[in-house]
């Protein structure tokens, strides 16, 4: 309220979650509007559509509120699934796949590895379903192309136990499991990787 009492803000980027958090973020929308700043709301929580694929109680707050910000940002099909659901404008969506912060962009070296013994891809984040770490390792199990390259997955979440059961299973030993990592460590697996997933 301080800042967009004494500046003029052209906007602001809101990111939220699920249940508590994204009402904060909602009221945070509200406040935008009072100063007439334009908002866009990004949710970034896949327990936000399990939430509002489960609960009617939450899938009544979420309907009412996401009407507030004057625009919501959508990470693709799914998102605007939802959003369709609440009958919100499709010129409030816009989508803004995921990405990875300008100040992590890698130099011109990643291109140039030589005697690297496999190609390797990289994910981080949530151990969820809705990520899609599920089909990856369905993928890794039908492709021979696949098993002869390396996967990491940094991060951790409630696949994390049937993750670990698949991989041993399956015998997929070119699949890492690394649990949640620092952000150092993504850094150093973000420039020893091929390809971020």
């Amino acid at each position: 309220i301080s800042i967009l009492s004494k500046q003029k803000i052209k906007g602001v980027i809101i990111f939220s979650a699920e249940g508590a958090s994204f009402i904060e973020k909602i009221v945070i929308s509200l406040v935008c509007n009072l100063f007439s700043t334009s908002s866009i709301v990004f949710i970034r929580s896949g327990f936000f559509l399990d939430q509002f694929e489960t609960s009617k109680f939450w899938r009544l707050i979420y309907f009412s509120l996401l009407k507030i910000p004057p625009f919501l940002g959508s990470q693709g099909k799914q998102w605007n699934e939802i959003f369709k659901k609440t009958r919100i404008k499709k010129k409030k969506i816009k989508l803004i796949r995921n990405w990875i912060s300008p100040d992590k962009i890698l130099s011109k070296d990643l291109l140039n590895k030589q005697n690297k013994e496999k190609f390797t891809f990289l994910f981080t984040g949530w151990l969820v379903r809705s990520k899609g770490v599920l089909d990856l390792i369905e993928a890794y199990k039908h492709s021979g192309i696949l098993r002869n390259c390396h996967l990491i997955l940094a991060g951790d979440g409630d696949l994390m136990n049937e993750l670990k059961n698949n991989i041993e299973k399956n015998r997929l030993h070119n699949i890492s499991l690394l649990g949640w990592c620092k952000s150092e460590k993504i850094d150093e697996l973000l420039l020893s990787s091929d390809l971020f997933v």
